[in-house]
């Protein structure tokens, strides 16, 4: 085999594999039509001061995936956004707002099912009878080819609260990670029989340190671990309201603070054998802080540094009540990858400088 006819091989090897990694990068560019699809659901009714609760979710097709696929959910008139209870990517919206938006988490693979948990407080002015109807759209940067199934909706009535009820009012404000916070209970009993040793039970996440019912300071709470049994040993009498405020303390430690926002949920079996009374409300924790360290520095100009250790804990807990999220919600990020037409171009770059290098060989050989 000659020497030119070896360079003329590598050379038509070279520009192959270039217009491999080109029809790669067409294969993995986005499809230019698509069929999304939504779907929304949540309670048929609910309670003006309480949260609505929604689930929302869509299937991202592929492969190769749309880019640019986001969920837009609008809450009712009435209804402001308190927080997202984690789901398959962050979620970002004004606190009090009425417009959400969410964006799957990159790193799922494709094809796949996409879940977000949303929370949107209805505000006590809200009538009785009044229908709230909740909105979710889904797009992409592909054109649709069916956009009837891109909306859904969901449709809630706001009714009286019962007879047999709690509500639940946590800290408007977010709680600093390591400062203990306080939320009310209040239990109301319809007619009926009294219930005596009226009981509460929480559920926490790792943030939870102990907690007590300080307007009743006789009362005696007990934990297992990730939940509070809090026996009161009163009495709530029929058509009566007994309130129990309650201190958390909260750990200092950020590993123990995976999700930003939390659902705070209480529940009691005393009003029936039957069923559980329970009510929750949507805590926000700020930015927990990072360990404090000190440095100092010896006559010998060795280092050493010291972390402050976290708090000890008194009670164990299991992991968050809420639904596991991939974090919280921030601005909308631009999505796909331009990593495989890179690819191409530099492989064309390649050839094209090997080409020429083979082209001058020939030249000074020949």
């Amino acid at each position: 085999m000659t020497s030119r006819f070896r360079h003329e091989r590598s050379f038509a090897l070279l520009a192959a594999a270039a217009v491999v990694l080109i029809a790669a990068s067409a294969a993995a560019a986005p499809p230019e039509t698509v069929d999304m699809r939504t779907a929304v659901s949540g309670p048929a009714e609910v309670v003006a001061g309480e949260i609505l609760g929604i689930e929302i979710g869509t299937t991202v097709p592929g492969p190769p995936p749309p880019t640019g696929v986001k969920l837009t959910v609008t809450l009712p008139e009435g209804v402001g956004y308190e927080g997202e209870g984690g789901g398959s990517g962050p979620c970002s919206g004004e606190a009090g707002g009425r417009v959400v938006v969410c964006i799957p988490d990159p790193e799922v693979p494709d094809p796949g099912n996409r879940s977000w948990g949303l929370g949107g407080r209805v505000a006590a002015s809200v009538p009785a009878g009044t229908t709230l109807t909740t909105t979710v759209v889904v797009s992409s940067d592909s054109e649709e080819t069916n956009p009837a199934d891109n909306t859904a909706q969901l449709v809630t009535t706001v009714v009286d609260r019962a007879a047999e009820s709690l509500t639940v009012t946590g800290p408007a404000d977010p709680i600093v990670p390591g400062q203990p916070f306080r939320a009310t209970v209040k239990a109301r009993h319809g007619a009926g029989q009294p219930l005596k040793n009226f009981h509460l039970i929480t559920s926490f996440g790792d943030w939870f340190e102990g907690g007590r019912i300080v307007n009743l300071p006789e009362v005696e709470c007990s934990a297992d671990p990730g939940s509070l049994l809090c026996e009161t040993g009163k009495t709530l009498e029929p058509n009566s309201e007994l309130s129990f405020e309650y201190e958390f303390r909260t750990s200092a430690d950020p590993k123990d603070y995976p999700e930003s926002a939390v659902t705070l949920g209480f529940r009691s079996y005393s009003y029936s054998q039957d069923y559980t009374v329970s009510a929750s409300t949507l805590i926000h924790f700020a930015k927990a802080p990072a360990p404090s360290t000190s440095v100092s520095v010896s006559p010998s100009a060795s280092r050493s540094a010291s972390a402050s250790p976290s708090p000890s804990r008194s009670v164990s807990a299991s992991p968050s009540v809420s639904p596991s999220a991939t974090g919280t919600g921030g601005g909308l990020p631009i999505t796909g990858s331009a990593t495989a037409p890179l690819m191409a171009v530099g492989a064309l770059l390649v050839a094209a400088g090997t080409g020429a290098l083979l082209a001058t060989r020939r030249r000074r050989t020949f």
